[in-house]
């Protein structure tokens, strides 16, 4: 059983709010390396945006950047190294790519305001570090709605993770120093929040104050050795333990 939640308005105010007075007009496949605001929608047979600038906001402005459903391609991609850092995405839709936003390779990225939907996986952090996703609906995607890979310091925070095929949110390979807290996972047709590896000598995760309900197996899932932050919650889940090695009410 699942059920729909509407989207919060922390986040319809980060649609529809008046946008910056400089707008730009830009095409799928462009480079990014001033800040930057779209003057439009865009639907991208491939490739949507790279950004890579150190210090640059991409912000969508109400508008959507689409793909061609065909589950190619990804809608915006941070591609960085150590020397590139404080990247912002925010304010908008991304929806129809294989990966929504890539986060790769560097460190300093926010995520916030934005719907990221009917991708394959909503959101990627790979090797990167320093990364904050805050206030976002990741929803309805075919595979994971968030998945981190080999980074540290992710933040994980206030967001909706709903209907995703997979987990809602999931930390996996070598993941450490992270937290996901305040975040809404329900839905989602695995776990709806999981830890899945503690990397022995490194700093562990934390999850607190989560809520996950109706969940095709666990509401939360976290390996030993993850921080129970508290306040979790979980309810309505396939599996009935409801959580595992954390704490939930």
């Amino acid at each position: 059983m699942t059920r729909r939640l509407a989207i919060p308005a922390v986040l319809l105010g980060f649609l529809v709010g008046a946008a910056p007075a400089s707008a730009h007009h830009v095409a799928c496949g462009d480079t990014i390396t001033q800040d930057t605001t779209l003057d439009s929608d865009l639907t991208c047979p491939g490739n949507g945006l790279v950004v890579s600038a150190n210090g640059v906001t991409l912000d969508l402005g109400g508008h959507a950047i689409s793909g061609s459903g065909a589950a190619f391609g990804t809608g915006v991609t941070a591609r960085q190294d150590v020397t590139l850092q404080d990247v912002t995405i925010r304010r908008g839709t991304i929806r129809g790519f294989d990966t929504g936003i890539l986060a790769e390779g560097g460190g300093g990225v926010a995520v916030r305001g934005l719907a990221i939907t009917d991708n394959v996986t909503g959101i990627v952090i790979d090797i990167s570090f320093d990364v904050a996703v805050r206030h976002n609906l990741i929803a309805d995607n075919s595979g994971s709605g968030l998945l981190a890979l080999d980074s540290n310091t992710v933040r994980v925070a206030g967001n909706d993770a709903l209907r995703n095929a997979g987990d809602g949110i999931h930390f996996g390979g070598e993941v450490t120093n992270s937290v996901a807290e305040g975040n809404v996972a329900s839905g989602n047709g695995d776990d709806g929040i999981e830890v899945a590896e503690f990397v022995v000598g490194e700093a562990p995760n934390t999850l607190a104050r989560n809520l996950a309900t109706y969940n095709g197996d666990l509401g939360i899932e976290a390996v030993a050795g993850t921080l129970d932050g508290g306040g979790n919650r979980a309810f309505g889940n396939g599996n009935p333990l409801q959580c595992l090695n954390i704490v939930c009410k």
